[in-house]
Parts: structure tokens; sequence; C-alpha cells
């Protein structure tokens, strides 16, 4: 008998402002977080790192800066199909106090990249081009979109 995989879902909000909020539901866990476009496109940073993992093995650290508090989340995915889920709170950028484990969880490469991907695929589908670049400070990452809706299509 196979193991059921867990449920998992991301969701990205539109960005306001210089905002972004993003929401990840796995199984019984649940992630938010508002985090602002400076000092990187956390949003391009994001795909990129799904579609590293969904790739081949990769470790990828995106740094969400909800100011002044920051979430680290870390995607391994060493060999096999399997990537760990590591998602950290520090109080602050100076990591000068342990930070709070969020989420950690092991899960299927796969999966991870098509959530991703159905999350900005929804997000482009509710948010213009020019809404986005203009709400977001960057344009709207559509190439690399484009290129891991590739990877997640290969795979079906």
């Amino acid at each position: 008998m196979t193991p059921t995989r867990p449920w998992l879902r991301f969701r990205v909000g539109p960005p306001r402002e210089g905002w972004c909020s993003v929401k990840l539901e796995v199984a019984e866990q649940c992630f938010e977080s508002s985090f602002s476009h400076v000092p990187a496109d956390t949003l391009r940073k994001l795909l990129e790192a799904a579609d590293a993992v969904a790739t081949g093995p990769a470790t990828r650290t995106v740094v969400l800066h909800e100011e002044p508090s920051e979430i680290e989340l870390t995607l391994v995915r060493e060999v096999g199909e399997s990537v760990k889920l590591a998602v950290v709170r520090y109080p602050d950028r100076r990591r000068s106090m342990p930070g709070e484990t969020v989420a950690d969880r092991v899960l299927d490469a796969h999966d991870v990249a098509r959530a991703v991907w159905r999350g900005f695929r929804d997000l482009e589908g509710r948010c213009t081009a020019d809404a986005y670049q203009r709400e977001w400070h960057n344009g709207f990452p559509k190439r690399e979109l484009d290129n891991l809706g590739a990877h997640v299509n290969d795979r079906g």
C-alpha cells in the first residue's frame, strides 16, 4: 500500500504598495507571511527555488522580509524525489536570537513545484502585469513561471 502524500497548497496574494502575502498549507500545518519587496524580489526567488528543486538536487533559501522579523524558507533536495521544507521565523535580521520553526516537512519534489506553479498562475490571473509592476516595484516573473510550468508539465 502506497502512503498518502500530504495535501499541499500555496497561495500568493496580489502585491499592494510593495508588500505581498503568501499562504502555505501542508496537511494540518498552515504558514502565512506578509513581506516587503525590499531588499530583494522575493516572489521571483520563490519561483527560482521551486524550479531548482523540481529539476534535481539543490538547496535554496528564500528570505521573506516581514520587517522587522524575517522568515527563512529553505528547500533541500539531495537525491530522489523528496524535498525537505523548513520554515523558520527570526525576530529580526541580526539572527542574534534563535528562530522559531514554523514548518518542517518532507514533501514530494513534484508536489512542491506544482503547488508553487499553481499559486503563481492563480496570481497571474488575478493581477495584471501593469498592476503587479506598480504594486511590487518589480516586473512579473513570467520567464521563471514558464520555466517552472515546463518542468511541472513534463511530469504531468
